[in-house]
């Protein structure tokens, strides 16, 4: 009998990635224990790892879930995959168009290209235009605080 992984096992120090992953099967639809994996695999710098698993959820648990969808694209581009990357963040602003996290991350994956190729002024102009769409909405939620002193 599969042992059932407890959402604070995924954060468990003493099981590595690997481990976990092998036993997904027992919280892979799970929502809030795949995005503790995926949070860990990044924040351990296996992007691979992170990838998989936010493209399992995702597309073969079809867990509608924005964030996993940042993750995936967040894990691309430290892959160096900035192109695929790109096409997960736009496909998420036609969902929402005024996301501060997806525009962050697609100004940096631009960015990625800029530095890249220097000489590549079109990914660092589209960078500098998506950096600042997301900063003005974010913008526009701090002017819009409930009890602001004007």
């Amino acid at each position: 009998m599969g042992k059932v992984v407890a959402a604070s096992d995924s954060l468990d120090k003493e099981k590595t990635l690997q481990e976990l992953w092998r036993h997904r099967f027992d919280w892979a639809r799970d929502a809030e224990r795949i995005s503790a994996f995926v949070k860990r695999a990044i924040r351990e710098g296996d992007f691979l790892m992170a990838y998989d698993a936010a493209r399992e959820a995702v597309e073969e648990h079809r867990l509608e879930d924005v964030w996993l969808r940042q993750q995936m694209a967040l894990a691309l581009a430290q892959l160096g995959s900035t192109a695929r990357a790109q096409a997960i963040l736009k496909s998420l602003l036609k969902l929402e168009p005024a996301n501060r996290e997806t525009l962050g991350l697609l100004g940096r994956t631009y960015k990625d290209e800029w530095h890249a190729d220097r000489a590549n002024t079109r990914s660092r102009d589209s960078a500098l235009e998506w950096y600042q769409r997301a900063f003005a909405i974010a913008e526009i939620v701090v002017n819009d605080f409930p009890g602001e002193i004007e």
